[in-house]
């Protein structure tokens, strides 16, 4: 039995690509099995498949850049008009696009989580420049505004599970530098529901906080810390063990993701930990592989930009590079 359920399930976009070469990450019976044996407790992809076999596709779409702003040199935010349909599927939290300049190809595309989304049709980004890609958007915005963007896709968060039950629960954010960039949508998703938010900032590289005063106008408290010092960390050891949270989420690298986890365990405190995706992504169907993602326990992979496990099954390859 597939241990991960596939963001997509019971979707429009169920059942996908993946179902049709019997690679389904949820369906053993698509898979080829005689066997029901799946995690899914909603729509059965299997029948889906049978009675609705014309899927839907997510397809490339005109979109233009409205105006960019450039932080610290190596930073952008975009304000960006999407067609109505992407932006009304933009909500969630998790959710991102892939972005390119219209004049080059898929090559280009990058994922970018929705910062926030605006009226108008409107979605924000929070951009770091520090790659081809990056670059070469960062360029084009100079001589043309106009975009492509495909999605929206919806695994940017490990655990959702979690998240989407939570209901009048105390939740602290972890978030360092660009990790923002997820904080709104599911801020708003939370507090929504009944839940408080609090959060840990440490606005790294990034050199501001974009972030907080909303937590603030929601009734959170914010501090502002230096994670990756030994004082920073020993001030959110002092926040994870008074503030009885029955959840954390980290926004941020995965070397946080995996030291907030030796830290809860340390302090054997009962709160589960969310943590923002930071795999590689290129197609975000789970065709292309680059997604590909080892369980900790070394026995297995799974595709990372759709299915969507709980973290501490993960193993996290970059944990022991980051302070």
């Amino acid at each position: 039995m597939s241990s991960y359920v596939c963001v997509d399930s019971g979707s429009e976009y169920c059942p996908c690509v993946l179902a049709e070469v019997g690679e389904c990450i949820n369906c053993t019976r698509i898979n080829g099995s005689d066997v029901c044996d799946c995690a899914w407790g909603g729509i059965c992809a299997m029948e889906h498949a049978r009675y609705h076999p014309d899927r839907i596709d997510r397809v490339d779409s005109p979109a233009s850049t409205l105006s960019w702003i450039n932080m610290e040199d190596n930073y952008l935010y975009l304000d960006v008009r999407v067609g109505y349909p992407i932006w009304a599927s933009s909500h969630l939290p998790g959710s991102f696009l892939f972005v390119r300049p219209e004049s080059r190809d898929s090559k280009f595309n990058i994922p970018l989580c929705v910062f926030r989304t605006l009226t108008g049709s409107r979605l924000a980004f929070l951009v770091k420049v520090e790659g081809p890609k990056t670059k070469t958007l960062k360029d084009r915005l100079i001589l043309d505004p106009n975009l492509i963007v495909h999605g929206p896709h919806h695994n940017g968060i490990l655990g959702i599970a979690h998240i989407r039950k939570a209901r009048f629960q105390r939740i602290l954010f972890v978030v360092y530098g660009v990790g923002q960039a997820s904080v709104p949508l599911l801020a708003s998703y939370l507090t929504a529901r009944g839940n408080s938010v609090d959060a840990a900032i440490d606005t790294a590289d990034l050199g501001r906080d974009l972030v907080g005063e909303d937590l603030v106008q929601t009734g959170g408290h914010v501090w502002y810390l230096a994670l990756r010092t030994e004082k920073g960390k020993a001030q959110l050891e002092g926040l994870l063990k008074e503030g009885n949270y029955s959840m954390v989420y980290s926004a941020g690298p995965d070397g946080q993701h995996y030291r907030l986890e030796l830290m809860l365990k340390q302090l054997a405190v009962n709160t589960v930990l969310c943590v923002s995706n930071n795999a590689l992504m290129s197609c975000g169907e789970g065709v292309c592989g680059t997604c590909l993602t080892m369980t900790r326990d070394g026995k297995g992979s799974f595709r990372a930009c759709k299915a969507n496990p709980d973290p501490e099954t993960v193993f996290l390859k970059t944990s022991l590079l980051c302070p």
